[in-house]
């Protein structure tokens, strides 16, 4: 009976690995672009001065 709950998990975890690596991936991206933009908001503030 362990067995087989042990697999499940392993087999839910394997399942949902992919999607979170994914959905983290995404998270990032966005953060990145959001910082990316700020950036080149500063930019190009300081490059009108």
């Amino acid at each position: 009976m362990w067995c087989a709950s042990n697999r499940g998990w392993a087999v839910w975890t394997t399942a949902a690995g992919p999607l979170r690596k994914r959905r983290r991936i995404l998270i990032a991206r966005r953060l990145f672009l959001i910082s990316d933009h700020q950036n080149v908001i500063k930019n190009t503030k300081t490059f009108r001065k």
